[in-house]
């Protein structure tokens, strides 16, 4: 669940129309024993409540005020010990904060720190050990990036270069040993591609290019599906209803 979808489920407990009430409200969250209930406070973004909540003891609480982007608290929470909340912090892409970031601990913080696409940043994390930064790295497109990634010894790596479609990787790429990589070459529906894949005799290879050239086309109707879906269950009466316990990630909050 991110911030703007808890925001959602608890709207029902403060009036819009009634801002003395709402107020007097917030006033008691923030000082709530509830994680869950600070963090709500935080989510409303009022000035006086981020300026406490950010010394907050509970990391998710302290995400949820870097999740508002304030300088002065992006200013303490990229040394953070929780690597979400630096992250956070990362998608901002402030210069000051990338170049902390940039070797930051967690791979998690340093694919958001690539996905920024700062040249500085990329000259340095193209050869980061971490398969995830570097897939994000070639994500970028460079083309100094990607004639060396193409190389890499991860196939998720090699996945990406190939999706930029550049003929001097597709032309390495179509013999990769890896049949998901020589796939994603054939997607670019080149014909002497195909001709080299067939030869293979490998018919996981020509499967696969065929879910992945089905699933880029279905790509916009599932967006689309969800967002239905989203505005469904916002007319529902579920967000007037407690919170249920939710197993969390590096992107979700526990609640």
């Amino acid at each position: 669940m991110n911030v703007y979808q808890l925001g959602q489920k608890y709207q029902c407990y403060f009036s819009s129309s009634q801002k003395t009430q709402t107020d007097e409200s917030l006033d008691e969250l923030v000082k709530d024993t509830s994680p869950i209930m600070r963090s709500l406070a935080a989510l409303f973004g009022r000035d006086q409540d981020l300026d406490i909540l950010v010394f907050d003891k509970n990391l998710w609480v302290r995400r949820a005020v870097a999740e508002h982007g304030r300088p002065q608290d992006l200013d303490k929470l990229v040394n953070d010990e929780g690597s979400n909340i630096r992250a956070t912090v990362a998608k901002f892409g402030r210069p000051q904060d990338l170049d902390v970031l940039v070797h930051d601990e967690s791979k998690y913080v340093r694919t958001i720190v690539a996905k920024q696409g700062r040249d500085q940043d990329l000259d340095i994390l193209v050869d980061d050990p971490a398969s995830c930064v570097r897939s994000a790295v070639a994500g970028q497109g460079r083309d100094q990036d990607l004639d060396v990634l193409v190389n890499d010894p991860e196939v998720e790596v090699r996945m990406m270069v190939a999706k930029f479609g550049r003929q001097q990787d597709l032309d390495v790429l179509i013999h990769d040993a890896d049949s998901f990589v020589r796939a994603a070459v054939v997607t670019h529906n080149c014909d002497k591609d195909f001709g080299v894949v067939v030869s293979f005799n490998e018919w996981i290879t020509k499967e696969t290019a065929k879910y992945i050239h089905e699933r880029e086309l279905k790509k916009e109707e599932l967006l689309e599906l969800e967002r239905e879906e989203r505005a469904k269950a916002f007319k529902s009466d579920d967000y007037c209803k407690n919170p249920s316990e939710e197993g969390a990630d590096e992107t979700e909050y526990p609640f």
